[in-house]
């Protein structure tokens, strides 16, 4: 007996079929443990890969996400691998230039460079296969070491387009026209690298490299919102200026409402650096897309003037002094005894004078005070020279008595003193504080012997 299905059966199940493959298909490429696809609009923080589990990253997609065809993509790199940080303090500027953020949980401080290749080719590449990313517009930005670890990572791999370095810049050793793209630094006037940046600025002024400097009123951390929009704007004018984006007229002259507002508000406060450093900005931004004489004529103009003149030469002589007390600290930090420190630190945090470069100074002697205290009090702590150690935390209550590094140094010295109950309450608020990398705390032996009965 000769048995034949219907025709819809067989139709109805070679359809079945062709899902069926298709999704075991997209199931086996999916580069991720995650499933797929991803919600746009929402922060996810920890997708793994899933060729090597223990790397991962957070991720935002903008909410144009699913109605293009391709995007811009921002990768971060921060100094103790908190992906997530950059993330969440700029979805909002994700959605509103329409660039994915992809942050790594595992590229810090202290890699090889064969380990910083491991790690960034595969963020790379496999997000590179996972998402809609425009291969012509990714982007790197780095924090601190971090910083540096996206210019050496954009040296070596010719995908990279631009470079956001926020408080570090390149690497040691490697020259300012290595690589090819574009470089924006950000950093801040009480940052300690503050200079690293300016004296890199002045170096790339004689490359052919496009290039900006960004300046805010911050410390040594990652840039406020509105310093990290100003680097996507310079990004975007360069793409649209290469072709690579369509740049509506509109879009340039909101942008450019936006800067005479700056540039009245610091022609009020008599901010002479502000102002050239403003004009610059506009020329990089806008050259080739709209008319820019003005802006270059009142740069020539101001940066002429008898009082930018004298105001640079005060600058100099300010990073001079500077420079010689950076050099003096090391030995203060051991000969000068509590009373001195005291004074300075007072003397570091006058505000009568909070708006001049005098006043950045001080604050800049007082970052780079604390970085010393950390590293030397680390290094004594580790060999177990406890009054060294105490003498340099008592100074670093002085400078940074809510660092959440100064509790687990305090913890360290607690723990080895056998003060166990103290070391636990430091350790504690060292948690509560945000700490950047807690990791040190799991991994540090003697803290981990609190934890034995």
């Amino acid at each position: 007996m000769n048995f034949r299905l219907p025709v819809k059966f067989i139709l109805l199940f070679l359809i079945t079929l062709f899902f069926f493959t298709c999704g075991r298909k997209k199931e086996k490429d999916n580069p991720f443990l995650h499933a797929s696809p991803f919600p746009a609009g929402r922060i996810i923080s920890d997708v793994k890969f899933a060729r090597d589990t223990a790397q991962s990253f957070s991720l935002y997609l903008p909410k144009k996400y699913e109605q293009s065809e391709s995007l811009p993509v921002l990768y971060f790199f921060d100094a103790h691998r908190r992906g997530l940080l950059p993330v969440q303090r700029y979805r909002a500027l994700a959605d509103s230039f329409g660039y994915i953020l992809i942050g790594s949980n595992n590229i810090k401080n202290g890699l090889s460079g064969e380990e910083l290749r491991r790690l960034s080719a595969l963020l790379l590449t496999e997000t590179g296969r996972g998402f809609k990313i425009d291969p012509k517009r990714m982007y790197l930005m780095g924090f601190s070491g971090g910083a540096k670890g996206a210019v050496l990572t954009a040296i070596e791999d010719d995908r990279i387009r631009g470079v956001i370095a926020c408080a570090g810049g390149f690497p040691q050793n490697q020259p300012p026209d290595a690589g090819s793209f574009e470089f924006a630094g950000i950093v801040g006037k009480a940052d300690f690298n503050y200079w690293e940046l300016r004296i890199l600025e002045r170096d790339l002024n004689a490359t052919s490299r496009r290039h900006i400097l960004i300046v805010h009123n911050g410390k040594h951390a990652w840039p406020p919102y509105t310093s990290m929009a100003r680097a996507l704007d310079w990004f975007d004018f360069n793409a649209a200026r290469d072709g690579l984006l369509p740049l509506s007229r509109k879009r340039i002259q909101g942008f450019l409402r936006r800067q005479q507002i700056i540039l009245a508000n610091l022609r009020r406060k008599g901010d002479l650096e502000g102002l050239a450093e403003e004009y610059r900005y506009l020329i990089r931004c806008l050259d080739g897309l709209h008319d820019t004489g003005a802006f270059r004529e009142a740069l020539k103009s101001l940066t002429g003037s008898p009082g930018y003149r004298k105001l640079s030469d005060r600058i100099i002589k300010i990073a001079r002094q500077e420079f010689r007390q950076r050099q003096h600290l090391p030995a203060y930090l051991m000969e000068k005894g509590a009373n001195w420190w005291q004074e300075t630190i007072h003397s570091w945090d006058a505000t009568s004078d909070s708006a001049s470069e005098a006043f950045w100074s001080r604050q800049r002697l007082k970052s780079f005070a604390g970085l010393l205290v950390y590293l030397y009090a680390s290094q004594a702590l580790s060999k177990q020279q406890t009054p060294v150690a105490q003498k340099l935390l008592s100074i670093y209550a002085l400078l940074e008595p809510n660092n959440p590094d100064r509790y687990y140094l305090q913890a360290w010295l607690h723990a080895l003193q056998g003060k166990a109950p103290l070391a636990r309450k430091e350790v504690q608020q060292a948690l509560s504080a945000g700490i950047d990398d807690p990791d040190k705390i799991r991994h540090n032996p003697v803290l981990q012997s609190l934890n034995q009965p």
